[in-house]
């Protein structure tokens, strides 16, 4: 079964991991396959199993171990970057927030798989955030802390957000690119145990704490863990939780990759297998195109204004 599972995550369809038992099912009018392992909800780009294997493939099936989502809270416990949260003033407390009936299953959902996945753990602290359900884009939810409160006592830290151009200008003249984007980003980063307390989150169900950084939080480092990560890899551009692998040649550009995959897997990184785009001539990174003739825009973000008739007058 976990064999299967590792060799349909390369493949161009989509496989979703549920609490129930191993069981596949194959349902061609929404081009899925599903899966039931584990107490979350995951989900990957497949192709077709009659499809021969590239060698990107067998590249991606060699260190599949790193695409589980059940080992990310687990994992990520060796990283060595934590987040610390230096504050001034009194500690946070906050009244559990009121759902309605379908929020409040959603949520309980959410936290089913995020306690399997080690991301939270339950507590009894009474110091405490609010905590709110975001709809995404893809009709799921993501659950998030509301730390506006928290945020206002921590003492800033003035790391900066890098430039884009700074970190895109290794991309010119190549012609092979690769995409790697990490699963649940900001949660495989951990925080600081002398600094958990003040996450604590509350619900009219449950009170938590994040043992990850959660979404929410400010002085974020993940682009500087990204930074200790990709240290001596030239060709490797990491943008927060986006990295790019650009190359002029493919045979280049697979061992970049092996090279960035045995990275990943001594600093314990978690994959989005369903977003990672390998050994392509023209890739989408950072909101743009890139090709080998240059950065162009994305063809959804200009059709609008490309289908705009011409004015009459």
């Amino acid at each position: 079964m976990f064999w299967m599972l590792d060799c349909l995550k390369t493949y161009n369809r989509s496989v979703v991991t549920d609490s129930k038992p191993a069981n596949l099912a194959d349902d061609d009018d929404k081009n899925r396959v599903k899966f039931r392992v584990k107490n979350c909800f995951v989900t990957f780009n497949l192709s077709f199993l009659s499809e021969p294997l590239t060698e990107f493939t067998k590249i991606a099936l060699k260190f599949s171990s790193i695409t589980n989502p059940s080992l990310l809270g687990k994992q990520t416990k060796s990283t060595v970057v934590s987040h610390h949260i230096e504050t001034i003033g009194s500690p946070v407390y906050s009244k559990p927030g009121r759902f309605k009936p379908e929020l409040l299953k959603a949520a309980k959902k959410e936290f089913e798989c995020l306690m399997t996945l080690d991301i939270i753990c339950r507590s009894i602290s009474p110091l405490s955030n609010p905590f709110h359900m975001v709809k995404k884009a893809n009709g799921g939810w993501r659950s998030c802390g509301d730390y506006s409160c928290l945020n206002a006592m921590i003492v800033p830290n003035r790391y900066p957000v890098p430039y884009i151009q700074d970190c895109t200008q290794l991309l010119e003249s190549k012609t092979i690119f690769s995409t790697i984007y990490l699963s649940r980003a900001y949660n495989q980063i951990v925080v600081f145990p002398d600094d958990i307390t003040k996450t604590e989150m509350t619900t009219v169900c449950l009170s938590m704490f994040p043992c990850l950084l959660d979404y929410g939080m400010l002085e974020k480092i993940f682009n500087d863990s990204l930074i200790w990560f990709s240290s001596c890899l030239n060709f490797c551009v990491p943008y927060f939780d986006d990295i790019v692998i650009a190359t002029s040649i493919e045979e280049e550009n697979k061992s970049h990759l092996r090279i960035v995959r045995y990275r990943q897997m001594e600093y314990s990184l978690t994959l989005n297998a369903s977003k990672c785009i390998l050994g392509q001539i023209s890739v989408t990174f950072l909101g743009c195109l890139f090709t080998p003739e240059g950065v162009k825009a994305l063809p959804s973000k200009v059709k609008e204004i490309l289908d705009m008739p011409k004015p009459k007058t």
